[in-house]
């Protein structure tokens, strides 16, 4: 109580001085407090998740198997407002009743969550196959959860509720209240990580195991699906300390899951390649070419710019190589089909200038090899087409 008082007090005078200085964005003095608590010493919360659903689905959430310390708040009412979890100094709040059971994580005005809802597939773009960043605002969780559903559900909550602690989703009021990023316990601890990189992966490294153990209940399920794409994205695009076996496997696990979407298949095969599967890597990649070439593709989105970046200035590691493989479907089954040759040599003259491929022969040449089977593949494709409407 005397934390919240002092966190309320402070709040108020920090915003006061923000307006009476003008100051915006990081010249603030609110994220220039902001940025100096980081490092100091304050005390923190445990993940606070609210309550708003009967007995029955309450129980079996609490009484599941987790992997970090919560603190579940059964709330007495169904109060709707958005400021509930401010009110209550909550992570996330689960609510709905026996047909509609849905995760909300804590928000602040002008600091959105990167992702809708874990449980929606998003519009098909290189930046949401291959995000920088994975807190979702929501998770929409189906319409029940029982005990067998209940492990899934606990490490789907676990993670949002995690993830909702990024520092971009915190403002210097939830710090003072005990809601602090993961950055300020990385800093005090005085490891060298990239902290933002590693935000939220042992909550998700317990999703991961949670979905390919087969702790889903039924696979068809939102929850399912929410954590097929948060785990797939997870390891396509974060050093996951996951050896690549497990990469693979896990991999694997969401997308008999979700394998029906393209993105959790590009991602498949991003991580097939990594762990030099290649000829798996690049079969993946032609049933994904398929369904793009079939399906919907975030219209006006230029893959080949993010595909470009991503060889210009992407990290070493096999990772990299998976994903602009996959970037390199997504360009073949959305450029027009007369410009794939001019593509592949504009491609061929990056690849000679990346710092990664540098002296990496055989990973150009595997690259190579990826364009020609995809630019093949739809060349058949177009024929087959033309040869039908005759």
């Amino acid at each position: 109580m005397a934390l919240e008082t002092v966190a309320k007090g402070a709040s108020v005078g920090v915003t006061l001085l923000d307006e009476l200085s003008g100051g915006v964005g990081t010249s603030s003095p609110s994220e220039r407090l902001a940025a100096l608590h980081d490092n100091a010493a304050w005390p923190e919360r445990p993940l606070r998740v609210g309550l708003q659903v009967p007995d029955s689905v309450s129980g079996p959430l609490i009484g599941a198997p987790g992997n970090s310390p919560v603190e579940f708040v059964v709330l007495s009412d169904m109060d709707v407002d958005p400021s509930i979890c401010q009110r209550h100094v909550l992570d996330a709040v689960v609510r709905g009743d026996g047909e509609c059971i849905t995760l909300r994580t804590a928000s602040r005005y002008g600091r959105d969550a990167a992702w809708f809802d874990w449980a929606g597939q998003r519009p098909l773009a290189y930046s949401s196959v291959f995000p920088l960043r994975l807190d979702p605002d929501r998770v929409s969780l189906g319409k029940g959860v029982g005990r067998e559903d209940a492990p899934i559900a606990r490490a789907l909550i676990e993670a949002a509720a995690t993830l909702s602690r990024m520092p971009q989703r915190l403002n210097f009021a939830d710090r003072m209240q005990g809601r602090r990023p993961l950055s300020a316990r990385v800093s005090n601890l005085g490891a060298t990580l990239d902290a933002d990189a590693i935000h939220g992966d042992l909550s998700l490294r317990h999703l991961a195991y949670a979905m390919s153990l087969g702790q889903l209940g039924d696979v068809r399920s939102l929850g399912a699906k929410a954590a097929a794409r948060a785990v797939s994205a997870w390891i396509a695009t974060r050093d996951s300390g996951l050896d690549e076996a497990e990469r693979v496997a896990i991999m694997e696990s969401a997308a008999r899951i979700a394998g029906d979407e393209p993105e959790v298949l590009l991602r498949l095969a991003a991580s097939r390649i990594s762990a030099f599967h290649d000829g798996d890597g690049i079969e993946t990649l032609l049933r994904a070419q398929h369904m793009l070439t079939h399906g919907e593709v975030l219209q006006g989105a230029d893959h080949l710019s993010f595909v470009q970046s991503e060889i210009a200035h992407g990290s070493y590691g096999p990772m990299t190589l998976g994903r602009v493989a996959a970037g390199l479907c997504m360009v073949c089954s959305t450029a027009p089909a007369e410009s794939l040759t001019h593509l592949r040599d504009d491609l061929l003259e990056d690849m000679r200038y990346s710092g990664w491929l540098v002296g990496a022969d055989a990973d150009r040449a595997l690259l190579m090899d990826v364009f020609r089977q995809l630019e093949t593949a739809r060349s058949r494709a177009g024929r087959s087409i033309v040869s039908m409407a005759a």
